[in-house]
Parts: structure tokens; C-alpha cells; sequence
């Protein structure tokens, strides 16, 4: 697997520069949450991390396509830069779970922040999260097009997360 990644932030970053995650207090996202009133969404998700993966409070969030980084930003596009990245040990979770953790209200079903960590099953969309990337260049953001290709797939993943982590 190539380890070329896509993050995008409101932060400048310049080539070759390395980012390490550790040294932030919280992420863009985690901060947007909190504010939101969704904190105890990671927090449940924290409690089932295995000792080995980055905690999502201090990441950096990556994917592997450049639509796929830029569709979950919807409207707030304003001042968001997209860079190609490198990482070193990334670890990839369906992102279309953290979906289903939210939706679960604070009780999510058996096996399911598991499966996030440590996916047993064939997902579209991973998110890959790591303590540290190096920025390689700023690229153009994807058309749109590419973005509605990408969401169309996870899509595809919240079905097959419905099926298998919410109540008949």
C-alpha cells in the first residue's frame, strides 16, 4: 500500500515540513465537535482503542483520495488548504462507523467500535489516522464531480453499517 495520503486543514503547512499531532491539544475536527456537542462520540470510541492506534483527539486524519478528504468538509471550504501527505504507520478505520456511533446515542451495538479500530470486514472509505505525517506538496482541490464518486461510496458503507450494527 502506498503510504501517500490527502489532509486538509486551515493550517499552512510547506513542503517537507513534518507535523506531529501529539503536539496539538486537539484536532480541528475534535475541537468542531466538542462545540457541537458531540464529544462523547470520540470518547466512546477512545475507550475501545487498543493501545497501539493514535488517539482521535490528537491525529492527523488522512485518506487516501483528495475527494474523499475535501466531501466531509461540505460548505466549510473557506480558507481550507489540501495537501498530499506521507505517513509513516498510518491505520485505517471505516469512517462511515463513527456515523453509526452517533446515531447509536450513546449505546452502540456489540462489535462496532471494535470493527472501527480494527476492521475485519471490507469497507470503500478508511480514514487513515497517525501521530505524525510530512507534508509533500499543496494540491488543487478535486472537482466536483470526484466528490460525488467518493461520497457515493460511502454511502455504500453507512448501508452495509446499518444492516450490520443498528436493531431490526
Amino acid at each position: 500500500m502506498s503510504n501517500r495520503f490527502y489532509h486538509a486543514t486551515t493550517r499552512d503547512y510547506s513542503e517537507g515540513q513534518i507535523v506531529d499531532a501529539s503536539a496539538f491539544s486537539m484536532t480541528e475536527y475534535v475541537q468542531r465537535k466538542g462545540e457541537d456537542g458531540m464529544a462523547w462520540v470520540d470518547d466512546l470510541l477512545e475507550a475501545g482503542r487498543p493501545d497501539e492506534k493514535p488517539s482521535r483527539r490528537n491525529c492527523c486524519y488522512t485518506f487516501k483520495s483528495a475527494s474523499m478528504c475535501i466531501a466531509f468538509l461540505g460548505n466549510r471550504l473557506e480558507g481550507v488548504k489540501l495537501y498530499e501527505v506521507e505517513l509513516d504507520n498510518p491505520y485505517g478505520c471505516p469512517m462511515c462507523l463513527v456515523g453509526e456511533v452517533e446515531k447509536s446515542a450513546g449505546n452502540p451495538a456489540e462489535g462496532l467500535v471494535a470493527e472501527y479500530w480494527t476492521p475485519s470486514k471490507e469497507w470503500n472509505q478508511l480514514e487513515y489516522l497517525a501521530t505524525k505525517m510530512t507534508i509533500i506538496k499543496e494540491v488543487r482541490m478535486p472537482p466536483k464531480s470526484h466528490i460525488s464518486g467518493a461520497l457515493s461510496l460511502y454511502f455504500e458503507d453507512q448501508e452495509k453499517a446499518k444492516r450490520l450494527y443498528r436493531a431490526k
